[in-house]
């Protein structure tokens, strides 16, 4: 019986093909395991450059059964989304995904290959996205969009929900864009 494939076996695949195909750009950083929206998702791999991108990996040991719900909570955030399938899941998820997420297919001989490539999601929203700002830089961002006043004593909730109020969608993601790739507490950047 031959074992199955998993997750970090295609996750090398991955990686060498982000750094091949999508990094352009020295200052361009890939994270794993990127929490997203107060911690109810994580994708896979998350490339940050001058836009969000997020890859989520099926591999032959996965199931299928939560990629409905990581849709809809990566589709909130991330500018491009894509999933790395092995062959076995290639055409159901390709049936679970919406039309703007990239599809690859992984094979352990050749790696990772383009089936569709991903689409601008048009679905961010202002909230979820400035829920990826850790508190530090949430005040930050407030203060530079002139909101002094009492914002040491807010809880975190608050900040995200005024910055989404307050700031424009772009502030935001320069924002997150900013702290995702210069702050020293991404240990696994690559």
């Amino acid at each position: 019986m031959v074992a199955r494939k998993l997750d970090r076996d295609v996750r090398v695949h991955l990686h060498e093909y982000l750094h091949r195909e999508v990094v352009k750009h020295p200052d361009t950083v890939i994270i794993d395991e990127l929490t997203l929206q107060r911690k109810d998702g994580r994708v896979d791999v998350a490339v940050i450059d001058t836009h969000l991108r997020g890859y989520e990996i099926k591999s032959e040991a996965d199931r299928l059964d939560r990629l409905t719900r990581q849709t809809r909570i990566y589709g909130k955030v991330l500018d491009y989304l894509s999933i790395v399938v092995a062959d076995r899941h290639l055409h159901h998820a390709i049936g679970i995904v919406p039309r703007f997420w990239g599809v690859y297919l992984w094979t352990p001989n050749t790696g990772v290959g383009v089936i569709r490539e991903p689409i601008l999601n048009a679905s961010v929203q202002k909230t979820p996205l400035a829920q990826l700002l850790w508190r530090e830089n949430a005040l930050s961002l407030l203060k530079e969009h002139g909101v002094q006043q009492g914002l040491s004593t807010k809880p975190k909730w608050w900040l995200w929900a005024h910055a989404a109020e307050v700031c424009s969608q772009d502030a935001i993601h320069a924002a997150v864009r900013h702290q995702l790739k210069t702050h020293r507490r991404l240990e696994n950047r690559n």
